[in-house]
């Protein structure tokens, strides 16, 4: 009897990241066994930060990892991010690994670029019964929905507010006072209140003006940085 052995790996790169000037990060590349069988994998790492202004060490063992069937190991690098260097400076890490059993090499980049980032999120609880994303409202009677924004960025940042709807629903007044916010420190929040107003019911029912019972309407509120994209 002749039992075959299948000798198969992938290599999965760390999330791409911004990195404030002078601190560190640690990028995680997961390298998974789908094989039948443990194999063991020599691992290097090269990247393109110049010579007399390292951001990555070399990987710190030379030794092989051996990683069992069905088993995933982490690969970790550390790269610093000198504190001169430039927003917009970037360096791109190549992990390689080679199979020691059958030979074949995988690849995986990531890049890590200077400067902060800027990203947000908005939460919304309006306790419906159907879950924190629905809200009854009664035709004919203004509805003020509260939402929290919190800056999930890694430097100060002030938003743009835009709020509507995904449809056109032409009768309908939505709105919000906040259409600028002050700066937010990374990890602050705001609450952001959203006002709609509907027209009441009239008899026939214009099935333009949404306001039946059956009708559901998505809105969005959307929080754009006034720097770094959006």
């Amino acid at each position: 009897m002749v039992n075959f052995v299948a000798l198969r790996a992938s290599l999965i790169p760390a999330n791409n990241r911004n990195v404030d000037p002078g601190s560190q990060t640690v990028l995680n590349f997961i390298l998974q066994n789908s094989g039948t069988a443990s194999d063991n994998f020599v691992v290097s790492q090269s990247n393109n930060s110049a010579p007399t202004d390292y951001w990555v060490t070399s990987y710190p063992s030379s030794n092989p990892i051996t990683v069992a069937a069905g088993d995933t190991e982490a690969i970790q690098v550390n790269v610093d991010v000198p504190g001169d260097a430039a927003n917009g400076d970037s360096v791109l890490v190549t992990v390689s690994v080679q199979s020691q059993v059958a030979g074949y090499v995988l690849d995986a980049t990531t890049m890590v670029m200077a400067g902060g980032s800027y990203s947000s999120e908005i939460f919304q609880n309006h306790s419906h019964q159907d879950g924190e994303n629905f809200a009854n409202l009664t035709p004919g009677t203004d509805r003020t929905l509260e939402y929290t924004l919190k800056n999930t960025g890694t430097v100060p940042a002030q938003y743009q507010i835009d709020v509507g709807a995904t449809e056109a629903v032409p009768f309908w007044n939505i709105h919000s006072p906040v259409t600028i916010t002050d700066v937010l420190l990374p990890g602050e929040t705001r609450a952001i209140p959203v006002t709609i107003s509907t027209p009441s019911l009239e008899m026939p029912l214009d099935p333009s003006w949404k306001v039946s019972s059956i009708e559901q309407v998505n809105l969005i509120v959307q929080a754009i940085p006034m720097e770094g994209g959006s």
